[in-house]
């Protein structure tokens, strides 16, 4: 019984990976977010709901780190470091990076590095690394600009610059 457990836990992983990249990507042709007359690159409410799903059971697993016996503190506690390091990074990912864009000046957003305000005639030739699965613009004086294939709006964003979204 056990083993088969295991055997459909590794087929639900393989099918149900493939499936969210291919759901959370499709976020990139939905129109971004509007404000006046800027558009807003944020990412989309499937992966906000992915990653608020995997803070919950990060939270879970710390209960469960604190009130279990002293045999399975160490199995837990290893539980709480895999998923707390994938989870936090993806909590400040997804909820607090954003691009804005109006026709004339780029609004970056990020927990990563400072907030910037790039004039679009800074902006170099956009380039996709497949690699890490984004966009990124080079700019003369604000480094890169590195856009998601997760972001909502981003085709609409890419094709405003120019670009062909279609790789190919």
């Amino acid at each position: 019984m056990k083993e088969a457990i295991e055997i459909m836990a590794r087929i639900l992983a393989a099918v149900a990976i493939p499936v969210l990249i291919i759901r959370f990507s499709r976020a990139a042709g939905q129109p971004g977010r509007t404000n006046g007359d800027r558009t807003w690159l944020e990412y989309g409410r499937g992966i906000r709901i992915f990653t608020a799903l995997l803070g919950v059971l990060v939270l879970w697993l710390i209960g469960l780190w604190i009130f279990s016996g002293p045999e399975q503190r160490f199995d837990a506690m290893m539980l709480v470091l895999i998923f707390g390091s994938l989870a936090i990074p993806l909590v400040l990912e997804v909820f607090w990076v954003r691009i804005g864009c109006d026709g004339s000046t780029l609004w970056c957003f990020s927990p990563w590095r400072r907030n910037r305000e790039i004039p679009l005639e800074e902006m170099g030739t956009p380039y996709y690394s497949a690699l890490m699965k984004w966009w990124v613009i080079p700019t003369r004086r604000h480094g890169k600009v590195r856009v998601s294939d997760f972001l909502a709006g981003r085709d609409a964003f890419l094709r405003r610059l120019g670009v062909r979204t279609t790789l190919g």
